[in-house]
């Protein structure tokens, strides 16, 4: 899948902005993920938490989340995505199968982290 346009992204994209000095947040679209999952888990021991902002859910993002509860760390996944992945992950949820924890679609980020309280 294609990176999403930022402007897609709305009020996520200023949530993330906002995070950026404060908790060492950094978007990284150009970089391949081994580089974050190497860097999050070789500091999981110093952490209290973990939110992972994806636009992907695949084997290598599952499995870092996997790690880091392993580990004790709690985490909160959220995947940008398009209308018709957020069903099928929706979907998957209700069938016990891997999936985010919460699933914001492009063009209704807003509704959707209005939705998380």
């Amino acid at each position: 899948m294609p990176a999403p346009d930022p402007a897609d992204l709305g009020p996520l994209a200023a949530l993330v902005g906002s995070w950026e000095g404060d908790a060492g947040v950094d978007v990284s679209l150009d970089r391949p993920f081994g580089a974050l999952r190497d860097l999050v888990l070789q500091h999981a021991g110093a952490i209290s938490g973990c939110i992972l902002i994806l636009i992907e859910w695949e084997r290598e993002r599952i499995e870092l989340v996997r790690q880091l509860r392993a580990l004790g760390v709690p985490v909160m996944t959220l995947l940008v995505t398009e209308p018709q992945v957020a069903r099928a992950m929706e979907a998957a949820r209700k069938h016990g199968e891997s999936a985010p924890d919460h699933v914001l679609e492009l063009g209704k980020v807003r509704e959707g982290l209005a939705k998380l309280g």
